[in-house]
């Protein structure tokens, strides 16, 4: 069972990862994907189990042109789905990572 302080350090991390998330966002709007990227990687720090930014951080590395990361991104993933050791270990069949392919950069 939690104690009330292991609550409360439970809750301030989910507000930081939804804090990393929003600035994640926020900097994609505006084009800086490297800003992005690195909100974005700040929300795997806590929450790597999350197939979802998983796959939002190797979309942001695509945009910056970084396949190589992009691949790395999704692996990590793949790892991590390993780590719990299930066919949907990372979510639901909607949030799943089979059959993600990596998408084509976009023009800026």
């Amino acid at each position: 069972m939690r104690t009330g302080r292991q609550r409360h350090v439970a809750r301030l991390e989910t507000k930081l990862i939804e804090l990393f998330d929003l600035l994640s966002i926020q900097a994609e709007d505006v084009g800086d994907f490297a800003a992005a990227s690195r909100y974005a990687d700040g929300a795997l720090r806590f929450d790597r189990y999350s197939d979802s930014r998983h796959r939002r951080q190797a979309d942001l590395y695509v945009l910056q042109g970084r396949h190589a990361a992009a691949a790395a991104a999704l692996e990590s993933a793949a790892a991590a789905a390993r780590e719990l050791d299930g066919d949907h270990a990372l979510g639901d069949e909607d949030d799943d990572l089979r059959g993600f392919e990596v998408p084509r950069s976009r023009s800026r």
